[in-house]
């Protein structure tokens, strides 16, 4: 019978539409809602994609060490230049390349000092004629201050105040009498206010300048009357201890003058070495004082005095320094030629005098960067000749500076 082949063929054909089912199933039943979710949905990940920032790309790698655009790293071989006495060698020289190639390096702005003079010697005074006049000793203490205004300008004061012994050529007429012509004197000097511009020409050349008045407060009278023959004596005292500083300041202590003093000077420094030249003209105009008196002795002649005296400076020193300073040795030098102030027809003490003056000084900082500390110097001024004349006579000085600098 045929029964049985009918049953397992209708059975295959069952197998065959449930196998196809699902992937029917799967399918839209209607294409056109399909398309219209399909446009949606693209639309809503376009929107998402437009709100979302880009992501940034990934980093290049590193590739380090030996590798063209890698990166050092700091390890041992790391160049760090010259070290050691290398080093040392390098930094001295990049010193050196600053101090020649950088602006002028100026001292410290301010300064005031004591400047000592002790005398030893003869001179000759016209109110004491008949020979010389002893001046040992002679003590001469010169105060000075200053401060410079920016890199140029500079303002200045001095006064001197001067004491000693002085005795004449003449002898006391009975033993146990009197000295007439000895005194023992303290005399003030005038009062100088200076401007004192330095003109900087390069790095180690200055110009330095200056101006002068000097205020007549010198004490003493060489031509004082017989009741007040201690002025006598303090005019001693004040031309002694100019003659102690070798005339270099004449206005300072001529007595009862006023002095107008300009200068100008030339001044190298470089490093340790300091080398300068300078004049001066000093004018003395007479403002007070008495009239010569009545020579002593009707057979001598009558003394003068001018009206207005000069007194010429011309000089130059040279000085190194060692040790940073600390021991700095040089000389000056100079010529002074001026005018006597009193004098007779026999005796006129005008003409040069040439002096040279070794020093030796120091300065000792007191801070790190060196514009606070003291300063010290010793001196010796040896007169090389006399100021002509009828002068034969010479003093010689002790000079000790002590002052500070800030």
């Amino acid at each position: 019978m045929n029964l049985p082949h009918r049953t397992t063929l209708s059975s295959a054909l069952v197998i065959a539409l449930l196998a196809a089912a699902p992937d029917a199933l799967a399918q839209p039943e209607d294409p056109g809602e399909g398309t219209e979710e399909a446009a949606e949905g693209a639309e809503g990940e376009a929107a998402e994609g437009a709100e979302q920032p880009k992501e940034p790309p990934p980093p290049p790698p590193d590739l380090g060490g030996w590798g063209v655009g890698g990166k050092d790293e700091e390890g041992r071989y790391k160049p760090r230049g010259r070290t050691g006495k290398l080093k040392e060698l390098e930094d001295e020289d990049a010193d050196e390349r600053e101090q020649e190639e950088g602006p002028m390096v100026l001292p410290p702005p301010g300064y005031a000092y004591l400047d000592t003079a002790i005398g030893f010697g003869l001179t000759r005074v016209v109110a004491q004629r008949t020979g010389n006049t002893d001046v040992t000793p002679t003590a001469s203490f010169l105060i000075g201050l200053g401060y410079r205004i920016g890199d140029t300008w500079s303002v200045g004061a001095r006064f001197p105040i001067s004491t000693g012994e002085n005795n004449g050529p003449v002898a006391p007429q009975l033993e146990g009498r009197r000295d007439p012509d000895a005194y023992k004197q303290i005399a003030i000097g005038g009062i100088e206010l200076a401007a004192r511009p330095a003109f900087i020409l390069s790095r180690t050349l200055r110009l330095p300048a200056s101006l002068a008045l000097v205020i007549p407060t010198q004490s003493g009278d060489m031509n004082a009357d017989p009741d007040n023959r201690a002025d006598i004596g303090m005019a001693i005292v004040n031309q002694a201890a100019s003659a102690s500083r070798g005339y270099v300041d004449r206005a300072l202590f001529q007595h009862k003058r006023f002095g107008i003093v300009p200068g100008i000077g030339i001044l190298f420094e470089d490093g340790a070495l300091e080398v300068g030249a300078e004049t001066k003209l000093e004018i003395m105009v007479k403002t007070g004082g008495n009239d010569p008196q009545p020579p002593p002795a009707p057979t001598w002649e009558p003394s003068e005095t001018r009206s207005t005296v000069v007194n010429w400076v011309l000089g130059g020193k040279f000085f190194y320094g060692f040790f940073d300073g600390l021991l700095t040795p040089g000389l000056h030098l100079w010529v002074v030629a001026g005018t006597a102030a009193d004098l007779t027809p026999a005796q006129d003490y005008t003409g040069a005098l040439f002096v040279f003056e070794p020093w030796v000084k120091s300065d000792i900082p007191f801070t790190d960067d060196g514009m606070i500390g003291l300063n010290l110097g010793v001196g010796a001024t040896v007169p090389a000749g006399t100021l002509g004349g009828t002068n034969d006579a010479a003093v010689y000085g002790l000079r000790i500076r002590t002052g500070l600098f800030f």
